[in-house]
């Protein structure tokens, strides 16, 4: 896994050294701090403008070039990149930056003192200020899965192909919660990756736990993986449902399907909630648009079910 990517920005090489010595041993998520280290507000600049710069922390003094460069660069931070970029002002001055202005006005997340910068508080502030820029990360990879599953229905594609929608978002999980994690749209049909974890979800799927984690040592996995099943039940929205000799299509079968998810050393019970409550809150979305996706190849069987019947009507013999 990545390290998390923090930018330093100070024009005091005692801070830099500080600053690494306070976090050069910590981990946050069985992942290290890599820092980035610029000088001036111009420096930090052009390494924010390079392609895949990926920062999710910002540390900026404020007096550097002039006595607001700092202020200055966080305005560019806001304008130029991811709203997921979080950003705290560290200074030596603050009767410069008075600490309820900036706050307010150029969107930072904590404000601290260099004088008050000791080892455990730099740590605090920016485990703090990751656990919020992966909160605006969650909400962005949402409705962008969102504006995806949207297009499915200009562009449509089949529920099968739909499932890599979700293989696709539950590979950000992995990234955010360092862990390992296999999707199975339907787990009675999808041959793709391990039999073991299939027959695994299949197991947690027979318990009906919908949703909720299903310990790996009671489907044949062992304690460090879990499994969540998963069901869909689109058979009621069909629109031949009540209607006599109205056959089904094929389309309007219910699947079941689950995740099985291997967290990484050091993850807390908080955060496999968060990571579970993430993964049903996209799940819920996914599921949405199968269902109507269902329903409308079910429309179009019915279409033709009934322009069969009608002809058949035109054609047969008067009695």
């Amino acid at each position: 896994m990545a390290d998390w990517r923090v930018l330093i920005v100070d024009d005091e090489p005692d801070i830099h050294s500080v600053t690494n010595m306070a976090l050069k041993t910590k981990r946050w998520r069985n992942k290290r701090f890599g820092l980035v280290r610029a000088e001036s507000a111009a420096q930090a600049k052009e390494i924010l403008s390079q392609p895949g710069s990926n920062f999710q922390v910002a540390m900026i003094d404020v007096v550097m070039e002039t006595d607001d460069a700092g202020l200055r660069l966080c305005e560019y931070i806001r304008e130029t990149q991811p709203r997921s970029l979080r950003i705290i002002l560290r200074t030596g001055q603050a009767d410069v930056a008075p600490e309820a202005h900036v706050l307010n006005e150029y969107d930072i997340d904590h404000y601290l003192a260099k004088s008050e910068a000791t080892p455990d508080r730099l740590f605090a502030l920016v485990r703090a200020s990751l656990r919020a820029s992966m909160d605006v990360e969650t909400f962005m990879d949402l409705k962008s899965q969102l504006a995806k599953l949207v297009d499915c229905f200009k562009n449509p594609i089949s529920p099968k192909e739909l499932g890599q929608e979700m293989k696709d978002f539950v590979g950000r999980l992995e990234e955010k919660y360092s862990s390992k994690i296999t999707f199975f749209a339907n787990a009675h049909t999808d041959t793709d990756g391990s039999e073991l974890f299939r027959q695994a979800v299949l197991r947690a799927i027979a318990t009906k736990t919908w949703g909720h984690y299903v310990g790996g040592e009671t489907v044949g996995l062992d304690d460090k993986h879990s499994v969540v099943p998963f069901a869909v039940d689109v058979t009621s929205a069909s629109p031949a449902k009540g209607r006599r000799g109205a056959p089904t299509s094929a389309a309007m079968q219910p699947i079941e399907g689950g995740m099985v998810v291997e967290f990484g050393a050091g993850i807390t019970g908080l955060e496999k909630r968060d990571c579970l409550h993430e993964f049903n809150l996209a799940l819920d979305q996914w599921k949405l648009v199968y269902a109507v996706l269902c329903v409308q190849q079910d429309v179009a069987f019915q279409r033709v079910f009934e322009e069969r019947a009608r002809r058949a009507r035109i054609d047969a013999p008067h009695k």
